[in-house]
């Protein structure tokens, strides 16, 4: 009777083990395999910024048009930089940012409006100079009369669908501006929700964020996507972890619909170590070049997220100036 119940037990536990077994391949393949798209195409689109376009020597209107013309994108998040539009207390000048929205218009294009006090693009903080000795309420004051004045002359623009608030606003280890208080970013929301019907997306980081903050805050939730990153300490450093089975299993516990979930910033540029536009062109290769954009964006498709925006659209302009039009080309045969 005991030998019974011993080979029982010992059986029980081969059984067990083999179970064990067999869902812990289960998990490391789907990890690193896993396809949550149901085999459908992404959308891509692209983020464009007048500084940064400026910063790496392009003439920024000949690259914004390019990225229509030559590329076709149709799909764009452009960015309302605070401290560019209201240079002057109480006065908004939104000639430039008008152009790049009639461009768009004209071109047929949709647009993803970023505003905020945190916006893409280093510094990320877009406070005008005037403002950064000033309180915190008195720069909440200003900047809620800047997003009224915003969405009042954007109201009627076709051509946006969506109004992204803030720039990951909660990250506070990026960036210069100081951390963000969430009463005020839920404010802001409230705020565009009452002025138009639009929906806001909010956003946070893919790989170093939690998004359950965020997820909470909008209509729609936008993140990011990056395989290969540079810091002091480190180097160069990939991202393995970050697969589509990690950005599915925090969209779930964030409780955010997979549908309403979009990649706002997918890496397609070169990472600048320090911001050093000069490094070689052999460097830069090293955390960008046309195979690592081509993964990324099938990584970006099989998160099953409905949409992803490049990230480097000055970058290619400006490599493509350099000479070598690789990335530019990669990027052209990518949109329908």
């Amino acid at each position: 009777m005991e030998q019974k119940h011993t080979k029982k037990t010992a059986h029980w536990c081969i059984s067990w083990k083999l179970l064990v077994s067999v869902g812990v391949i289960f998990v490391i393949l789907l990890w690193w395999f896993g396809d949550f798209s149901g085999s459908k195409q992404i959308i891509l689109g692209a983020t464009f910024s007048q500084p940064y376009a400026e910063y790496l020597g392009n003439d920024w209107r000949a690259n914004y048009t390019a990225l229509l013309d030559d590329l076709g994108i149709k799909h764009l998040r452009l960015v309302a930089y605070w401290d560019k539009i209201e240079k002057i207390p109480g006065e908004y000048d939104f000639s430039d940012m008008d152009w790049e929205v009639a461009q768009a218009r004209e071109h047929k294009a949709n647009i993803i409006l970023a505003f905020g006090r945190k916006v893409p693009r280093w510094p990320e903080c877009s406070v005008p100079p005037y403002l950064l000795k000033e309180t915190e309420s008195v720069q909440n004051m200003a900047l809620t009369k800047f997003i009224k004045a915003l969405v009042a002359h954007y109201k009627n623009e076709p051509a946006i669908v969506l109004w992204q608030v803030e720039n990951e606003p909660f990250v506070e280890w990026f960036g210069t501006c100081p951390n963000v208080d969430r009463s005020f970013v839920e404010k802001e929301v409230a705020l565009v929700h009452a002025l138009d019907t639009r929906g806001v997306m909010s956003t946070d980081s893919g790989e170093l964020g939690w998004w359950y903050r965020e997820g909470q805050l909008g209509d729609y939730f936008g993140t990011t996507l990056y395989q290969v990153v540079w810091n002091e300490r480190f180097g160069y450093m990939h991202y393995y972890f970050f697969r589509p089975l990690i950005y599915r299993i925090k969209a779930l516990v964030a409780f955010i619909n997979p549908r309403h979930a979009l990649i706002a910033e997918l890496q397609a540029e070169s990472w600048f170590p320090n911001g050093n536009k000069n490094i070689t062109l052999a460097e830069q290769k090293l955390s960008m070049n046309t195979e690592q954009l081509l993964a990324n964006v099938e990584l970006a498709r099989r998160t099953g997220f409905g949409a992803a925006y490049l990230w480097g659209s000055e970058y290619w302009y400006w490599l493509k100036g350099q000479g070598d039009d690789s990335m530019w080309k990669a990027v052209k045969s990518l949109i329908p």
